[in-house]
């Protein structure tokens, strides 16, 4: 298939993207919850009025390892509140001191190193569990409320170009702009981590190879780097291998014909009227047969 598009001073660009390949059906999360790279979990919110102990119930019904949300740090409390809940709006998370009055702990009995109240927050006797909005946190009774739920990733591998989940997606980006690959598990033990580039032919490209659990590469793709790219992690111990892949497209801009390239002005033959020029013409992949 052939995209012809005609810029400004003649200069043609053709832009060729076939693309076969098998997708691997292996997402971090459940349809409908919200990857956290940072706590490798699933979130999900849920606008259902529960009481604390309810809400946590419902949460483990989703996944045997699910639970209202842990926020143990200021970048988890940050991505919840950016991202996921609304103005005006007040969620219970898995937080209490309904045991010791001040003593913040979180369902599975870990206390709470880190808290969102504000500066005016003093514990109250009577109410025991925690709540959040996009404006902070604050301490209440046990009425029915929205909720977070959170649960374990579905898998240990992950797939990132530029922090964004590629495996499986297509994604965009402009000739010889930085791209960052991340390719690994969460897995302690070290694997071997290859990043594989697949050509439209079949033929594979090794572009990076580690033993660990984690690998980041940096490219400057260019005009031909678009295809299929691939991670692939072994663990030569259990024989296992895991391969992640997705489309990358890479946008080539038309851009001037330099002047040893092409005609600045047109030549037009008298006799017959045919106009002479030279084109600029950029195709990838190569075509098998005449254009």
């Amino acid at each position: 298939m052939y995209c012809v598009c005609l810029a400004s001073k003649l200069c043609l660009l053709i832009t060729c993207l076939f693309l076969g390949m098998k997708y691997v059906d292996c997402q971090m999360c459940q349809r409908g919850l919200t990857y956290h790279r940072h706590t490798h979990t699933c979130l999900a919110v849920f606008n259902w009025l529960k009481r604390h102990e309810e809400a946590d119930i419902h949460c483990a019904n989703i996944s045997s390892a699910g639970h209202l949300v842990y926020i143990l740090d200021a970048e988890t409390n940050d991505f919840i509140t950016n991202s996921l809940i609304h103005d005006g709006f007040w969620y219970h998370i898995g937080l209490k001191d309904r045991y010791s009055n001040g003593v913040y702990k979180w369902n599975n009995g870990m206390i709470a190193n880190y808290t969102n109240f504000d500066d005016k927050h003093r514990p109250d006797v009577s109410r025991f569990y925690v709540l959040i909005s996009t404006k902070g946190w604050t301490e209440n009774y046990n009425y029915a409320t929205q909720f977070i739920c959170q649960t374990s990733a579905e898998r240990n591998e992950f797939f990132f170009l530029n922090g964004s989940i590629f495996d499986n997606n297509t994604s965009e980006t402009i000739a010889l702009d930085k791209i960052v690959w991340n390719c690994g598990t969460y897995d302690v033990k070290d694997h071997q981590i290859e990043l594989v580039y697949r050509q439209t032919d079949g033929k594979t490209v090794n572009l990076q190879y580690v033993f660990g659990n984690d690998m980041s590469h940096v490219m400057y793709p260019g005009c031909d780097g678009s295809g299929v790219y691939v991670c692939r992690i072994i663990d030569q111990v259990n024989l296992k291998v895991v391969s992640l892949e997705g489309i990358l497209k890479v946008r080539c801009n038309a851009t001037y014909c330099n002047a040893e390239d092409a005609n600045q002005n047109l030549l037009v033959d008298g006799s017959t009227g045919y106009t002479e020029a030279k084109l600029c013409v950029f195709i990838y992949p190569p075509p098998t047969t005449g254009l």
